[in-house]
């Protein structure tokens, strides 16, 4: 019973994945059926159970039917579990447990768990202490092997450590029985136990596994008859953490950004904008549906790559059609401002409703709505009217040549260049926010989980606050001098939170502050960004200029995410806001020498005649050669 596809529930005869919480519903539908068929040993109950009879009135109402609309579980698995619990003459229970509790003192096999306590040997059975060092766990597998000659004994376990005898004991062997020792248990805790040790096992008849558990518990010097029935407990290495497999898809998605994109809008270059969109949310909406079937790692890595080629190809199709769209530019700079904004408040708002939705719905359900959402947007494409600026001419040259073109116009307008290095500056400071956060709060200020959300929601406060105020300001002081100055503040920012990372003595409020004006930073060249390249551009160049400025900007995050988190593991947060810091500075000065002022020659467009793009500028003879 998981709610996860796990290892051990893929080798199971039967898995029950009920909603989160609701086990204690499906635990009552075990009973009502096991009682309704009369799977029930009536003498044991008699001899050692009260309160069978509210029992059963109590789980009437938990029919499979019942229990398949609160845990989300097909009725029929609920009945064949049912049926082979009850059929079975003898389960063997094992427990993994830090403590021994009631779970696992009715246990056949007890596997001690490893906590902080192995360093000092330190059980956390509340006061007790191991004399011995205990066992550390990790996932095991229970093989039952051929059984010896002679009479038939109980199981018992071997492993490769000595074991507490703490995790050893079962109800056939009562607390008073344990060997004397040295413990700081309180007198009332003493006389407690053996007031109740003798009345509470008097009336249990001798388990099969207490001979075992007595004999685990002997000392080590002890000879022993070797058991003729024997489980054993064998190691074999853990699986890839989730840290890894977060890892490998995070680089799958920078992968498609960086590396398929600029393919894929070449090969879709002659099409209009709308069945690619629709094509595109299309596959995204597939593959969200496919998540739920998903049981190896591999299958989580084929996913994210399909998924993240779909948003590379929707994304800067999307962004190309906006300007024609809206021609104005007031309009178009509305729309910047409104897309930024929402942007960030769906950074800030989507964990959260995330996990508002998980505790009332299943992890099936919350894919199936996001399948829903990709649907509802090819909805919105399919009804929306959209000009057609993709041409049949607008397909001509060969693949290469499209898949580079966008780059390589990057190359030849100085201002696109500035945006490039705009880019990189940006990649810096958002690469310390989301890597490092964490460990400024754990290990620096020693702050709670609950306060990384308010960190990342600093942070997301900012960019929201500008785009908000980005129409009017870009109006009144221009493009270049918005991003500029955004560059100058993050570079500014970046400084102080070197001098911060160094002397971290300064306080919470400092970073809330500190990140706030980072993120004001970063939207105000992100927002305005796609001013620029409609500015640099006509409806021919524009798909393949946004989709360079796409795969390039996400290219800068390849260098900046993995220098935080490896400087910052080896030479502390300190260097790593150091190395970036110098990233910030040189993006900004780059960007601003590359720039031209406003009036200048450099600064005209390059004009789309001039450009050999696709349309047919190619030479007579062939040649597809980039010239301005």
């Amino acid at each position: 019973m998981d709610p996860r596809p796990t290892a051990v529930a893929r080798h199971a005869t039967v898995h029950l994945a009920p909603r989160p919480g609701t086990d204690a519903a499906l635990m009552n539908g075990l009973l009502h059926d096991v009682i309704a068929h009369d799977r029930v040993d009536h003498d044991h109950l008699d001899a050692h159970a009260v309160g069978c009879a509210e029992l059963q009135e109590r789980v009437q109402e938990y029919t499979p039917e019942a229990v398949s609309t609160i845990c989300d579980i097909p009725a029929e698995h609920v009945r064949e579990a049912a049926r082979i619990l009850g059929g079975t003459g003898r389960l063997l229970r094992v427990v993994q447990d830090i403590v021994l509790s009631g779970t696992a003192r009715l246990a056949d096999v007890v596997l001690p768990a490893a906590t902080w306590g192995e360093k000092t040997g330190t059980f956390t059975d509340w006061d007790a202490t191991s004399e011995q060092p205990i066992l550390t766990t990790a996932a095991a597998r229970i093989e039952k092997t051929a059984p010896a000659e002679g009479p038939s004994r109980a199981p018992t376990t071997t492993a490769a450590a000595p074991v507490s005898d703490v995790g050893c004991r079962t109800a056939g062997s009562p607390r008073r029985q344990q060997p004397t020792r040295t413990s700081t248990r309180s007198p009332r805790r003493r006389r407690d136990e053996d007031r109740s040790g003798p009345a509470r096992a008097a009336p249990l008849r001798e388990r099969p596994g207490a001979k075992a558990a007595a004999r685990l518990r002997a000392p080590q010097s002890r000879p022993r008859d070797p058991p003729p029935r024997q489980l054993s407990v064998q190691r074999r290495p853990q699986r890839a953490g989730a840290g890894a497999v977060l890892g490998t898809a995070l680089t799958i998605k920078m992968i498609a950004y960086v590396g398929i994109a600029p393919v894929v809008n070449a090969l879709v270059a002659g099409l209009p904008p709308r069945p690619v969109l629709i094509g595109a949310d299309v596959v995204r909406a597939a593959m969200a549906l496919c998540l739920p079937f998903i049981d190896q790692v591999w299958q989580v890595y084929a996913v994210v790559f399909v998924l993240q080629a779909a948003s590379a190809t929707f994304t800067p199709a999307f962004q190309s059609v906006i300007p024609a769209v809206l021609p104005a530019e007031r309009d178009y700079t509305n729309a910047l401002s409104l897309s930024r904004l929402a942007y960030d408040l769906e950074s800030l708002v989507s964990p959260m409703a995330a996990a508002v939705l998980l505790s009332v719905l299943s992890y099936h359900d919350l894919f199936r709505g996001t399948a829903g959402g990709f649907v509802v947007s090819a909805l919105v494409v399919a009804t929306t009217a959209l000009p057609v600026s993709r041409t049949v001419t607008g397909a001509q040259g060969s693949v290469w040549h499209r898949t580079t073109l966008g780059a390589r116009i990057f190359v030849a307008t100085p201002r696109l260049r500035s945006l490039l290095a705009l880019d990189l500056a940006v990649a810096a400071p958002t690469a310390l926010v989301l890597v490092n956060t964490v460990v400024y709060l754990r290990d620096v200020l020693g702050r709670s989980a609950t306060d990384l959300a308010i960190a990342l929601a600093a942070y997301g406060i900012g960019p929201m606050l500008v785009a908000l105020a980005a129409p009017g300001v870009l109006e009144r002081c221009g493009t270049r001098t918005v991003m500029l100055t955004g560059a100058a503040v993050l570079a500014v920012t970046m400084v102080a939170t070197t001098v911060f990372s160094f002397r971290p003595g300064t306080g919470w409020g400092v970073l809330l502050g500190l990140w706030l004006v980072l993120g004001a930073g970063t939207s105000m060249i992100l927002t305005p960004s796609a001013r620029v390249l409609r500015d640099a551009t006509d409806e021919h160049t524009r798909p393949y200029v946004f989709t360079a400025q796409f795969s390039l900007s996400h290219a800068c995050f390849v260098l900046t995410y993995p220098l935080a988190g490896w400087v910052g593991a080896q030479g502390g947060l300190g260097a790593a806001a150091t190395a970036l810091t110098v990233i910030t500075a040189l993006g900004t000065g780059a960007a601003r020498l590359s720039w031209p002022r406003p009036g200048s020659l450099a600064s005209a467009t390059v004009a789309p005649a001039t450009v050999a793009t696709a349309t047919g500028a190619a030479g007579e003879d062939g040649s597809r050669a980039h010239r301005c």
